[in-house]
């Protein structure tokens, strides 16, 4: 059996008229915005003693809202405010180095990456 080959010619003219397209969001959807970003942190503090501080997170919507504790302390012990303000008080007897991890949020629920807090428990003084 032999094969045949075939061979055809194809025209196509496209018609079309340029067009401005404009999309809107449905009800209630709104825009997400940028997410903030929290900044590592690092402290330091005599053992036995608690450290008052504030965490730091920028954002570029300016919406930030709040701060949440992602990771907890294993040497101590976290209290946080919705500022950002935060009491870190070492557990007793705990020396070495102990850590805590956040994330700030914005008023649109936007979260960060997880900064770290280090916290360095000292030798008290004499």
């Amino acid at each position: 059996m032999k094969k045949r080959i075939y061979a055809a010619l194809l025209a196509l003219t496209l018609l079309s008229t340029p067009a401005l397209v404009a999309v809107a969001a449905p009800d209630g959807a709104a825009e997400t915005g940028s997410a903030p970003e929290a900044r590592n942190l690092e402290i330091e503090t005599p053992r036995g003693s608690a450290y008052t501080g504030k965490l730091e997170a920028e954002d570029a919507d300016g919406d930030l809202s709040g701060f949440e504790i992602t990771t907890p302390p294993i040497k101590g012990t976290v209290a946080l405010q919705p500022d950002g303000s935060f009491v870190y008080t070492p557990l007793v007897g705990r020396r070495g180095r102990d850590y805590f991890g956040y994330k700030a949020v914005d008023a649109r629920g936007n979260l960060s990456q997880e900064a770290t807090v280090i916290i360095r428990l000292t030798k008290p003084e004499v």
